[in-house]
Order: structure tokens, then C-alpha cells, then sequence
């Protein structure tokens, strides 16, 4: 081995837009020298082994878990076959359980680092250095098959994992202030150890501020339930003060949060939180089996008075496949859940993660699941092949129609036309599946058709098809300037030139007024940015009702290409019927 060993320390993401934070943790408690290269799961098996031997390194190692083992198994035996020199390291949560197997299976592999890997690495390293056998605790190798998962004692002395040269635009930047959980779903690696570690919170407050000072866009933290450490409130409360222009996203239990958290959740500003909560089920038979205390009228009303705030994204889970929850119980579930109304509701698919407490039981519980990562359901003594399959084409709707917000309007109205929210999908789906067949590529103007034709189905009023038909419209056009008229919108009100530049001639400070960026501009100068559509009576919801005509101003100069247009609604109080 050369006096000083070169390391390089592959990330391969799911998206582009991921970082990988272990391996940013790993070059920072070394001493040596160390490249990152990050890839993702999309990127050719090819492109990227090319990528990787353009560099000069004698140990490679691979971060691995559920969503890239596929692909660093492909990749790691082929470095290997090319550059049969180097060294290779796996490590991560992938590889932390069953590590003998693994080894047998990839005679390819050196070592294997299992569990937290910030006090091994740099001790490994050290051993390659000097050309020993290294006998590290939970440092595997077909030398040594006999260790422990591995834990770092000082949280805080874990160096920060980030240099001015990683902030790149547009990539999402994960931070954690808490290792481990203090609950242990049978689910979730957490309920393979326990503890929670936590950095200092004026540490914390500080390696945010690096955050804050780049501009950058997101930072998630990785933290399994942020709200169940103490100084959680006194971090927001700093982020609040010092936030910037970054959003920050938090997982917490929702039924954890104290009057202190709700009072102060009221004065912070947009675009600053968004949380996820993941409920997971709201069967109290599953929750007992798997070791998950919700108090669910507790988390009911803590959601509502999130959501009620409206200053706030937030994203609730469920799971598919968890012991004792059937088809009629995941149909509750979701309803339960549904009336929430989050702006996101995620149906995950139960992954039988190595090393957890599930998969110990997973004979008992009848489950099969695919023999490879990520390891996911397909049957379990509580749901049938079939029904799983079938939740899958729900899941794939409830994507589309719900968490897009490209229906935020539309698919309101239509959940309206059934008993309960798990039906109207459930049908919706139906139609999906002929609709997309193998190829899940389909113009949005095809999904705008579906639902169209599937309100028509169920609703024979002309009054209820001309609302909904309103509201499916209002949805397209807060996508885009309209490119063609929706032909099959058969109760729609055309779009009045002649009134609209009426409205532009004698209400043109209406429009300065609803919109102050655009004050002082004339109609030419305005209709480069904004589309004004009129309406005899409009109805948004309930709340807001206008008998008399409107204009509905649709503003696209201040956006983005993928964000949805900001509207207003402007009555018209100058022009005759």
C-alpha cells in the first residue's frame, strides 16, 4: 500500500437533488485524504464506474441502503474487477445486519462497517494504511465475522459535515441535531438499539447559521422525531429569528406538541417549517403491535390546528402492510386521515428492513416481500397479493390527484360524490390503471379528462357538472396559460375578450391594487403576466361565493416554471350584464 492511501467515498441517491450525509460525515473525522463523488440510481451503471476510475484512489467506499443496494452491488464488483488493487468498504444501514451473508455473497468486499461508522472509519483507515488486519468492533471482514453494531459515544464531537464547496443550488441539504429515537416501532431500524443522542443546542444554532448565511433553499432534518428532544422549541424559536430564506422540514409526532408548540407555530412566518408526521395506521390493535404509542384524538386536534394555521406545509404517512391491518382497516385509515385534509398524504408500502424487529416476526406475520431491496410487501396473513396490488394503483392516484396539487380545487369536489374518501379513489384508480397501462407517462390533459368523465359518471346535475367543470378549469389554469380549450368542459363559460378588456379600460386599479408589483403598469405591459377570465357567478367553496360576475386574474409573471400561478378574484362592479 502507497505511504498515503487516497480514498474516495461514493453516494448514489435516488435523486438528483438528494446529498448524501453520511459519507460527507466520514471525510470530516479523517485525517486522510478523502473525495466524495455522488451519483444517483438513474445514472448507467456504465457512466458512473467510468466516472469513478478517472480518479486516483486505493479504498472505495459505498453508503448503502434500501434504494441503491441493487446498484452498488453492480458497481462495487465491477471497480473491483477493473482496479483489483483497491479496497472495498461497504457500509450503512443496508449492511449492518446479516453481515456474514453479505460478505459470503460478495467475496468482492474487504470490510464492512456496521452501524455508525464516524469513531471506525478513520481506525480502519489506519489499519490499511499499515497493512494490518483491522479487529474494530463493528468492522467486519472474512478475516474477522464476529462484531457488534457500531455506536459513537459523543454526538457533539462528530465533526459538522459540510464545506462551502458542497453547498450546490438546488440540492436538498439534511442535518441532524439527534441520533436514534426514543420509541422503537418494530418497523424502524431505531427499534434495533436504543438512546437518542443529541448535539449541544448552541452547536446546533451555529452549523445552522452556515445554512442560513448560503441561502440554502432546504434543509431536512434527518432526526427521527425532532419534537421529542426538550431544546427542539428553543431551535425553532432561534430559526424563526435567524431562518432566512431557507425552509427547514422536521419529522415529529404530532401528538408530542405541547400549548408552547402550538402558541409559537401561530406567529412564524410561510415558507420557513413544513412537517411531516407519520401516523402510520390509526388501528389500535396494530399500534399496540408494533410498539407505537399515538394518542390519535390528541394528534387529531394538534393537525387541525397545524393545518388551521395555514402558514405551513404539512405531510402526512400512512403504512401498507402493518400486522393486524387488513384491507377494511387501512380503508379507516386513510379516511381518518383524509379528513385532515394535509397538503400531502403519503401511502408507503412496508419495507422489511434487515436487523428490525418485523422482520424477526415477519414468519408469524405470514409476509412476503420481495427478495430484494428494498425488501417491500407483497402479502401478509392480513392482506391478500391482490388487495396490495390494488392499493398500489390507490397509491398511484391519490399521488397524482392529491399530494401534485395539481387538482387542489377539482378533487375536492369530486370526493364530495362518495361516502367516504377511500371510495372515491378507489374508483378513480380504476380508471388510472386502464388509463396508464405499463406506461405511467401521460399528458396532464389526460388525467383532466378522467376525472371530468368520472364526475360525469356519478353526477347527473347540471348545476353540480358546471361547478365542478368551474373548479376543474380553475385547476388547469393555475398550471399554465391555456394552450387550447379543455373541448370536453361542456358547461363553461368562454372566456369574454370583449369584457375583459372592458374590465382592463374602467377597473384597471383593481388590478394594481390586487396586485401591488404590477402598480402603475399598463394593459399591455400587464397581459404579458396575467390572464383575466370572467365569470357570471363563481363559487371557490362554502366560504366564498359570489353571485355576481367576477373576474378571475390568474398571475404568471411571478413564478416559476413548476410552481402553480397565484389567482385572485375581483368583482366587477362597473360592467353591465
Amino acid at each position: 500500500m502507497k505511504s498515503k492511501i487516497k480514498t474516495v467515498l461514493i453516494g448514489i441517491n435516488s435523486k438528483y437533488v438528494h446529498t448524501n450525509l453520511a459519507i460527507h460525515y466520514l471525510r470530516e473525522c479523517v485525517s486522510m485524504e478523502v473525495e466524495l463523488l455522488e451519483y444517483t440510481i438513474n445514472q448507467p451503471t456504465h457512466a458512473i464506474v467510468s466516472d469513478i476510475l478517472e480518479h486516483d484512489f486505493d479504498v472505495i467506499g459505498f453508503s448503502c441502503y434500501i434504494w441503491n443496494m441493487e446498484s452498488i452491488i453492480k458497481l462495487s464488483q465491477v471497480v473491483k474487477s477493473v482496479k483489483k488493487e483497491c479496497v472495498v468498504i461497504l457500509g450503512g444501514p443496508e449492511v449492518s445486519f446479516h453481515v456474514g451473508e453479505l460478505l459470503s455473497a460478495m467475496p468482492w468486499v474487504e470490510y464492512i462497517v456496521s452501524g455508525e461508522g464516524e469513531e471506525a472509519f478513520p481506525l480502519l483507515l489506519q489499519d490499511i494504511q499499515e497493512g494490518r488486519v483491522s479487529q474494530i468492533e463493528n468492522v467486519y471482514s472474512k478475516h474477522k465475522l464476529i462484531g457488534s453494531y457500531g455506536t459513537v459515544k459523543e454526538f457533539d464531537l462528530v465533526k459538522f459535515p459540510y464545506r462551502e464547496a458542497d453547498i450546490q443550488e438546488k440540492r436538498i441539504i439534511y442535518y441532524e441535531f439527534s441520533r436514534g429515537c426514543p420509541f422503537n416501532c418494530s418497523y424502524c431500524l431505531s427499534s434495533t438499539f436504543r438512546g437518542v443522542k443529541c448535539r449541544d443546542i448552541e452547536l446546533a444554532k451555529k452549523e445552522l447559521e452556515f445554512f442560513v448565511k448560503r441561502d440554502v433553499e432546504l434543509v431536512k432534518f434527518v432526526d427521527r422525531t425532532f419534537n421529542a428532544h426538550p431544546k427542539s422549541l428553543d431551535l425553532l424559536r432561534h430559526l424563526k429569528e435567524h431562518g432566512g430564506n431557507t425552509l427547514f422540514h422536521f419529522e415529529i409526532c404530532a401528538d408530542l406538541l405541547t400549548e408552547d408548540w402550538i402558541e409559537f407555530l401561530k406567529t412564524t412566518p410561510s415558507e420557513l417549517f413544513q412537517f411531516e408526521i407519520g401516523v402510520q395506521t390509526t388501528n389500535a390493535e396494530t399500534m399496540k403491535e408494533i410498539s407505537r404509542v399515538t394518542q390519535l384524538e390528541k394528534l387529531y386536534k394538534n393537525v387541525k390546528a397545524l393545518k388551521d394555521m395555514g402558514n405551513m406545509h404539512l405531510h402526512l404517512d400512512l403504512i401498507v402492510g402493518l400486522p393486524f391491518e387488513g384491507i377494511e382497516s387501512f380503508k379507516k385509515s386513510f379516511n381518518d386521515i383524509f379528513h385532515l385534509r394535509p397538503d400531502a398524504l403519503q401511502i408507503g408500502f412496508l419495507k422489511v428492513l434487515k436487523g428490525s424487529e418485523i422482520e424477526l416476526k415477519s414468519k408469524e406475520y405470514e409476509i412476503i416481500c420481495t427478495p430484494y431491496a428494498p425488501y417491500e410487501v407483497l402479502q401478509t396473513k392480513w392482506l391478500t397479493y391482490q388487495e396490495v396490488a390494488q392499493l398500489k394503483w390507490f397509491e398511484e392516484c391519490v399521488e397524482r390527484y392529491y399530494n401534485s396539487e395539481k387538482f387542489s380545487h377539482s378533487i375536492l369536489e369530486y370526493v364530495k360524490l362518495f361516502r367516504a374518501p377511500f371510495e372515491a379513489f378507489s374508483h378513480l384508480s380504476v380508471g388510472l390503471k386502464k388509463l396508464l397501462g405499463l406506461d405511467k407517462n401521460v399528458a396532464f390533459q389526460e388525467l383532466i379528462k378522467l376525472l371530468h368523465a368520472s364526475f360525469f359518471e356519478h353526477e347527473r346535475g347540471d348545476e353540480a357538472r358546471e361547478q365542478f367543470e368551474k373548479l376543474l378549469y380553475l385547476d388547469y389554469l393555475c398550471l399554465g396559460r391555456e394552450k387550447g380549450r379543455l373541448e370536453f368542459l361542456h358547461s363553461l363559460e368562454v372566456q369574454e375578450k370583449e369584457r375583459v378588456s372592458k374590465f382592463y379600460a374602467t377597473q384597471i386599479e383593481d388590478i394594481w391594487e390586487t396586485f401591488p408589483h404590477y402598480q402603475g403598469e399598463k394593459k399591455e405591459s400587464l397581459q404579458k403576466n396575467l390572464s383575466l377570465y370572467h365569470f357570471s357567478h363563481f363559487k371557490l367553496n362554502e366560504s366564498n361565493v359570489w353571485e355576481t360576475p367576477v373576474i378571475v386574474a390568474f398571475d404568471y409573471g411571478k413564478r416559476e416554471k413548476s410552481q402553480k400561478a397565484e389567482y385572485k378574484i375581483i368583482v366587477e362592479t362597473s360592467l353591465e350584464m
